[in-house]
């Protein structure tokens, strides 16, 4: 079957192509426009940490509710009446919002304070919300608030429970890193620019479809931030791992005087049913976190699950698209200057000719034993 799929996607590989960047683009603009926010809801049902934290819910909702705190700031000083008078208006605004039950004066001494120096003042702020329904909503309205001060010459800055809770984690930083790093190892590896190019561009296609797919989930349930993150990074392995299976041995058949088409099939025929199986078991495992009880555990289980089943769907249709689209140029822009010596070409078996090279074991079949049997005697 995945034979037929792979020769099928060769013949209409543009198509194809046009359907995942259809796909791609579509989720991503859902995502954007109904996806939900991530909150960190770690709560144990049963537990008598949730039976207390109902407790206060129902007996004192101003206590059980979610936090804030406003800073102001002012190089001259807050003393005085127009700046005090812009510290409340700001306050006022914030007590005019939703779920706000209690505002602070930090010029009363009440839910705030002022430094010494008269420099710098806080006012707590506190909801009769749990953080888990304020979200992201909150955060801004409170920010607009804010404003006020702002209007008026104050520096105010917002900080507490609430901003660490509701705010939306940045994917990207070390993501972009770890493609770099990958991009760079594959060159190494795969001893052509092309070859390198396809499992990062079936990992950055792949997440970025599975993390849509993901924020369009946080509408529905209270996904945890760290659900993101993990769904990100078992993705971007999982992706380039998978894709180089296929792309290995596409280069094999081709090598082997295979037309393209018929390469592509035989590598999804072959090497892309090790993915399928592989995809599978990673799916089925990261489901088994439903086993703990714990919503919030299962969540970040489906997460990384929805991705890892993109990028399984990616690489048995849109990484064949890709390799027709290459064909035969995908040993172009190689980055080795000399042709394989008889002795690499031995192991091509492993693969391709380059990675020949990195098998260590089997032409130093002696270093492992060696390895063990230092470690025994330290024993």
């Amino acid at each position: 079957m995945l034979y037929r799929l792979g020769m099928g996607v060769a013949r209409h590989r543009w198509s194809v192509l046009a359907v995942w960047v259809v796909v791609i683009v579509f989720v991503v603009l859902a995502g954007r426009s109904w996806g939900g926010d991530f909150v960190d809801n770690f709560r144990l049902p049963g537990s008598e940490s949730e039976k207390a934290r109902e407790l206060l819910e129902e007996q004192f909702p101003v206590q059980a509710g979610g936090s804030a705190r406003v800073v102001f700031a002012h190089e001259q000083g807050l003393r005085g009446q127009e700046k005090e008078e812009a510290v409340r208006d700001s306050l006022q605004a914030i007590a005019d919002l939703p779920h706000v039950q209690v505002v602070g004066d930090p010029f009363a001494q009440r839910g705030g304070a002022v430094s010494p120096e008269g420099t710098v003042a806080f006012a707590d702020v506190r909801y009769d919300a749990p953080l888990t329904k304020l979200g992201q909503g909150a955060v801004d309205r409170l920010d607009e608030a804010a404003g006020v001060g702002r209007d008026q010459g104050l520096q105010v800055e917002l900080g507490g429970q609430l901003l660490g809770f509701a705010r939306n984690p940045e994917t990207g930083g070390a993501e972009a890193a770890g493609v770099i790093a990958a991009a760079f190892i594959l060159v190494l590896g795969f001893g052509t620019v092309v070859a390198a190019g396809l499992p990062i561009g079936l990992a950055v296609g792949g997440l970025t479809g599975g993390l849509s797919l993901v924020r369009l989930l946080a509408a529905l349930f209270d996904v945890s931030s760290v659900g993101l993150m993990l769904g990100t990074m078992i993705g971007l392995g999982v992706g380039i791992d998978y894709a180089l299976f296929i792309v290995t041995r596409y280069r094999r058949f081709l090598s082997e005087g295979l037309e393209v088409p018929e390469a592509v099939g035989r590598a999804s025929g072959t090497a892309g049913k090790a993915v399928v199986f592989a995809g599978a078991t990673v799916i089925i495992s990261i489901a088994g976190l439903a086993v703990a009880g714990i919503p919030a555990v299962t969540l970040m289980g489906a997460s990384a699950a929805i991705v890892v089943a993109v990028m399984v769907l990616g690489s048995v249709t849109m990484l064949p698209a890709l390799l027709s689209v290459a064909g035969r140029r995908i040993n172009r822009l190689s980055v080795r200057r000399r042709a394989a010596s008889p002795r690499e070409n031995r192991w091509a078996a492993c693969g391709d000719a380059g990675g020949g090279r990195w098998s260590v074991v089997p032409r130093h079949h002696w270093l492992p034993v060696c390895l063990f049997w230092q470690c025994w005697q330290r024993r």
